[in-house]
């Protein structure tokens, strides 16, 4: 990795660890669009015995990493770093056919641009553990990454039967996103692919 983009991304988790005089809830990055479906679509829908759900999220959300003894909380950090978006995405596969998940065939698109969600190794190099320089620091690597590490898409296979909720990530774009797609997925054998068109709103100031 280039110097300047390992100084870049110890910026980033920097700018992702604060602290606080103490409040009763960390405070959140403020998320200005509501994401609908376009017309005559659905974020919700089945198909071959699949059930899919998506859901926008946008920044991430904060993360309590100390509190005062009586529950104020004087340290926070954004797990996923200040300078993503979040999806999630629920699949229920009802089908009899092993459907294998494929985070490298997902890509949300742009007017200009196809982006990838970011794996575990991006937020590895965002959380630096070569960065600790005290226990505190420590603690807010520590619950970062195992948030990151539990709730986000890994590709696996999802047996019949089974369900999976996770987390796609994004980096943020100048573009607003138009659509989110699934691109030569399997299915025991079969190979499909899916899409969702987005339309996102302004929320009201």
């Amino acid at each position: 990795v280039k110097k300047p983009f390992s100084l870049l991304l110890i910026g980033l988790s920097l700018l992702s660890s604060c602290y606080s005089l103490g409040a009763e809830k960390a405070p959140e990055q403020p998320n200005t669009f509501t994401l609908n479906p376009c017309e005559c679509q659905s974020l919700e829908r089945e198909s071959q015995g699949l059930r899919w759900k998506l859901s926008y999220i946008g920044p991430s959300p904060a993360l309590a990493t100390a509190k005062q003894p009586w529950g104020w909380i004087t340290r926070f950090v954004y797990p996923y770093t200040q300078y993503t978006d979040l999806f999630e995405l629920q699949i229920d596969n009802g089908s009899a056919q092993t459907l294998w998940l494929d985070s490298e065939a997902i890509a949300l698109e742009t007017q200009t641009d196809a982006l990838k969600p970011l794996g575990l190794e991006f937020f590895e190099r965002a959380w630096p553990s070569g960065a600790v320089n005290d226990q505190q620091q420590l603690i807010d690597r520590s619950l970062a990454m195992a948030e990151v590490t539990r709730h986000l898409f890994y590709s696996h296979g999802l047996l019949p039967g089974e369900s999976y909720t996770a987390k796609l990530a994004f980096s943020q774009s100048q573009g607003r996103a138009n659509k989110l797609s699934l691109d030569a997925w399997k299915l025991g054998e079969s190979e499909f692919s899916e899409s969702f068109c987005l339309q996102f709103q302004a929320k009201p100031q």
